[in-house]
Order: C-alpha cells, then structure tokens, then sequence
C-alpha cells in the first residue's frame, strides 16, 4: 500500500497486488534499462512511487545499489554527489534539481558516470532543461505518473526527448485523452488523461465509493488535463480541479503558463483563477523572470499568443513562487494572493 502525498487533502491509501509491482519493474527496466553497475541516488521516502517504482525496485531486480539519504536537503544532496561511489541515475523533483544545480559547491560533484536524470512531479522550466545539460553533460529526462498508475509515460532516455513534454506511454499501459462523456479525443486537443495497465492500483484502502468513482471501465481517472501532439508525445496541461471557468469557458492554467514562459524574459509562470462578479471567475498569472520585464509588456505577448478571454486580468512579477510539500507549486497560496493582494501570504 502506497499513500499518496495528502496535498490535496487527507492520504490515501493506495493498494497493489504484489503481480502489479513486479510488472511495473519489468515493464520500467524495458524502457530504462539498468545493470548491475549503476548506483541511484534516493532522497526521497521510498515508499513514494518516484522512489519505490522508478529507482528502488527496478534497480535492486537489476543488482545495482542504491544510496538512500533520510531526506532531501540540497547540501546533503550535494555531499553525496561529492563523495562515496559515483552515481549513474539521479531522479529529483524540478524544483530539487534547480536547487542542486545552483549550489555554491555544485563544481565538486562528480556527475562523470552518471548516464540518466529523471525529473517528475512538475512543469520543468526550458532554463532547468539547459542549465542541467551545461552542467551534467546530459539531457533530462521528463517523466509523469502518480500514486494511482505508476509511471504513465516517459521521454525516451536515449532517444528523441521533446523538452516540457511527458514524453512516450510506458510499455504496457493504455494512456487516452477523453471528454467528459468519456470518448477519445483526437491529436491536439485537450482532455482528461485515463490510464489502463496491469500495474496500476486496485483500489484505495477501505474506500469502495472514491474507488468507482476512480476506476471507470478499467481505466483509471487521473484527474489531470493533457494532449497527444502528431508525435504521441503527451503534454500535460494540469489538474482538472484548476481548470479556470471564466465566463463559460474552459481555460487551462498549463496552456495560459506555456504561452507566458514563451517571453525571453519569463523564467517560470503559475496561473490560477479568482472569482469574478459577472465572469465567475478571472486568470491571474504569477511569473519569475531572468531580465527585467513591466506586467504590460507581458500583457500584450499574452494577447498576441492566447486567444482573448485566455488572456490574464493580472500578471505578478514575483522573485520566487511558493512550494508545497512535495515541492509542487503551492496554488493555493497564489490563489490567496491574488485574492487579497496581500503578496507576503
């Protein structure tokens, strides 16, 4: 049983058969092969899934090893990079890797062996992409899963990657983009991502209603928002729950923060919706930036990108967007913002 990380509420326990792991770990090593020379560095608890399915499991079935640290501190981190065997397969968080890359001792780590990065868990900002590659001499590679699935789809490790993408559906899992009725959608357009495999959960523990509710025809409901580019690489757009109504129509927050990291200037975008009189609700955006930049200026790229009711009322200029827990975006705390104007909540 595996529990998710209770940032949108209470954990839930998740339950695996011991078949459904096993062929996790079989279908993973399939598309990231490991051997019995690569050692992963884990700062994370292994009973999360990037952990336990992504590093633990299919690296101890291959006979590698494992270095485990209690948690993830970045001059642990760093120390760890820094001394004892060479480490071959990192897999960090993006805003984890971010702070490992920009650590005064980030010059002493010996990243000579290592072959492959996996990050996950959120938007990977195209300045993450190169600055990692300045200096690991590597590409990332991006990965999407959750508590429910396992890994759902991977950017190929030695292949054609598509940076900000999702990249490929694993081996053995059945990855779709419906509409709410529940009918394919075709390449480009946006809907709810379903996962069908042999290694995703049973249920949740001793919660047959939020299990149906969950588990429709075989497939299982990620909550999240996404699309299939003429490639079959998928791009998620965020949760549904963030899905932005305004005026009756449907925005996606990830396709309004995609068009403001297009600016030169934006480093990384999060936008979230406010409630409006007559709308219901408004967009606000907040931004970090690499150069300076006036919210007008960003204002009008905006319109010249996105369709018009997409475009944000609001664009805050801040120096760092709040993390929650897991090391995801805190939205809630810039919905609050927004709300109240009040920029130190």
């Amino acid at each position: 049983m595996i529990y998710t990380s209770g940032t949108e509420g209470r954990p839930k326990g998740v339950t695996y058969s011991r078949g459904a792991l096993e062929d996790g770990v079989h279908k993973y090593l399939a598309r990231l092969p490991m051997t019995a020379d690569d050692v992963a560095l884990i700062a994370a608890p292994i009973t999360r899934p990037m952990a336990l399915r992504t590093q633990l499991l299919p690296l101890l079935y291959a006979g590698g090893s494992v270095s485990l640290l209690p948690s993830f501190k970045v001059d642990t981190y760093v120390a760890a990079l820094t001394h004892g065997s060479a480490k071959t397969i990192l897999a960090l968080l993006p805003s984890a890797l971010q702070a490992v890359l920009n650590h005064p001792r980030i010059d002493q780590c010996n990243f000579a062996g290592v072959r492959s990065v996996i990050v996950g868990g959120d938007h990977v900002a195209k300045e993450l992409h190169e600055r990692a590659k300045q200096i690991l001499g590597i590409e990332l590679t991006e990965q999407y899963g959750s508590s429910e699935t396992g890994p759902i789809t991977l950017n190929p490790p030695f292949g054609r990657k598509k940076p900000g993408s999702a990249g490929l559906p694993m081996y053995g899992v059945a990855v779709c983009v419906v509409n709410d009725a529940g009918h394919h959608l075709p390449n480009g357009v946006s809907g709810n991502i379903v996962v069908q495999s042999e290694y995703a959960m049973s249920d949740y523990w001793n919660d047959t209603a939020l299990t149906r509710k969950t588990i429709k025809r075989g497939f299982v409901q990620t909550g999240d928002l996404g699309k299939f580019d003429e490639d079959g690489y998928l791009w998620v757009n965020g949760r549904k729950k963030d899905v932005i109504i305004r005026g009756g129509s449907n925005i996606s927050p990830g396709e309004v923060e995609f068009a403001l990291r297009r600016h030169v200037a934006v480093q990384d975008a999060s936008v979230v919706g406010v409630a409006h009189e007559d709308l219901g609700q408004e967009v606000r955006a907040f931004v970090t930036v690499k150069e300076s930049v006036v919210e007008q200026d960003l204002l009008d790229f905006a319109r010249g990108q996105l369709a018009e009711y997409m475009v944000p009322a609001r664009i805050y200029i801040v120096d760092s967007l709040p993390l929650k827990g897991a090391g995801k975006i805190d939205r809630s705390r810039l919905r609050l913002r927004a709300e109240t104007g009040c920029m130190d909540l």
